[in-house]
């Protein structure tokens, strides 16, 4: 989020000058209410739902609904920080900060953090987050195409439990859980393919060196 907000600050009006945001335990902001509003509607159903499309209609109740990835893309952010913004162990405590502040100085771009509710005092606890040599004008987030993040074995084995456990060994052939059975086959193909490629690169032969390399051994002709 802290990098998001520089990026936005560094690009947005100038008379916008600080950006505070106040870590509470409860924000009470409007779209709290409508979380609560679609939860209560989600547990008085008295089927599970399976397909997303379903929810989209009930969240439609409590608001307008933008989908990832086609309303909105989504921006590798994890990735262009790296090399651009300094580790969380910085200048202040992230992790119980209770205020911090991003703030536009001179041209530069500023972080604070307070673990107290002093939003006064952040200011002169502002320093840079970028590391030597950066600027936020190196920050730039690739597009992350649906479909590119792989899921994680663990996750896709407890889907694979759950659904075989509620339907049936021959889940597969229930066109309502077809969005399960397409990310378990892509996921399932995607092995097999890097697979696949480790098997042709450790079979590399070159005849010039006479070296051999053959799966999982290695043998050396003189």
């Amino acid at each position: 989020m802290e990098e998001m907000l520089l990026k936005w600050l560094s690009t947005a009006p100038c008379n916008i000058k600080e950006l505070q945001m106040i870590v509470a335990g409860h924000s009470f902001i409007p779209p709290d209410r409508v979380f609560g509003n679609t939860e209560s509607q989600l547990k008085r159903m008295a089927i599970i739902i399976i397909n997303p499309k379903e929810y989209d209609t009930v969240f439609s109740t409590s608001g307008k609904v933008f989908n990832l990835g086609t309303d909105y893309p989504v921006l590798d952010w994890k990735t262009s920080v790296e090399h651009v913004i300094k580790p969380i162990e910085r200048h202040y405590k992230f992790n119980v900060a209770k205020g911090i502040s991003i703030t536009r100085h001179h041209g530069n771009l500023l972080v604070g953090g307070e673990q107290f509710y002093k939003i006064d005092s952040i200011f002169s606890l502002a320093k840079s987050v970028f590391k030597k040599g950066k600027s936020i004008s190196m920050m730039k987030s690739e597009v992350i195409s649906a479909g590119s993040v792989a899921v994680k074995k663990e996750k896709l084995q407890d889907v694979n439990k759950l659904i075989r456990k509620h339907f049936g060994d021959d889940w597969l052939q229930n066109e309502n859980l077809v969005l399960y059975k397409n990310v378990l086959q892509a996921s399932k193909e995607s092995k097999n393919h890097e697979q696949s490629e480790a098997e042709d690169f450790c079979e590399y032969h070159e005849e010039s060196a006479n070296l051999h390399i053959k799966k999982k051994s290695f043998i050396i002709a003189r």
